[in-house]
């Protein structure tokens, strides 16, 4: 297997990442985000070096079509992973969130759940968890949903507001304006 390594801008290489540094393909390969040190300086570096990502891993094509919008393209690859890793986490939780996005709220709180149980410390995946349940007129279900999301992450700011539109849903309009 023929590897290209990506090193940061400065050179350095991170000793504690799988393969050394990103490998163009690897069994497993989790795409870091861009908060996380110099993996995530890494993948910004070949951002801008216009690296192809489907041929990093199939689960950053998939992220990568579905932040594009091609849905469907990003469907059918987080189907293909998930028919060979039935519990590859990332990819649960983002097919949770595009089962959001396509409407298909039910099975889009059967996955986001199979993805907590497997990875309790998910804030993305509470977060779709709680619009799937707001979606389908479960506000109360959907508050505790963002309210484990907070537990995990109170810096994130999307899900107050989630939270608050759930709360004026149910009419509670002070702690709806507590979240704004």
């Amino acid at each position: 297997m023929k590897k290209r390594i990506i090193t940061a801008k400065d050179g350095r290489k991170n000793q504690n990442s799988a393969e050394n540094v990103l490998s163009v393909a690897g069994p497993g390969f989790q795409a870091p985000s861009a908060k996380s040190g110099v993996a995530g300086a890494l993948l910004a570096n070949a951002r801008q070096q216009n690296v192809s990502f489907s041929s990093l891993d199939p689960i950053v094509a998939a992220e990568q079509a579905q932040r594009s919008g091609r849905l469907k393209e990003a469907e059918v690859a987080y189907k293909d992973i998930l028919k060979r890793q039935p519990d590859h986490v990332r990819a649960l939780t983002l097919y949770g969130i595009l089962l959001n996005q396509r409407e298909k709220f039910p099975e889009a709180v059967r996955i986001l759940k199979k993805s907590i149980k497997l990875n309790p410390l998910q804030e993305e995946a509470f977060n779709g968890l709680g619009m799937a349940y707001k979606s389908l007129d479960r506000s109360a279900d959907a508050i505790k949903a963002f309210e484990k999301a907070l537990e995990i992450n109170p810096a994130f700011a999307g899900v107050l507001n989630n939270m608050g539109v759930a709360y004026r849903e149910l009419g509670n309009f002070d702690a709806a304006a507590g979240c704004f």
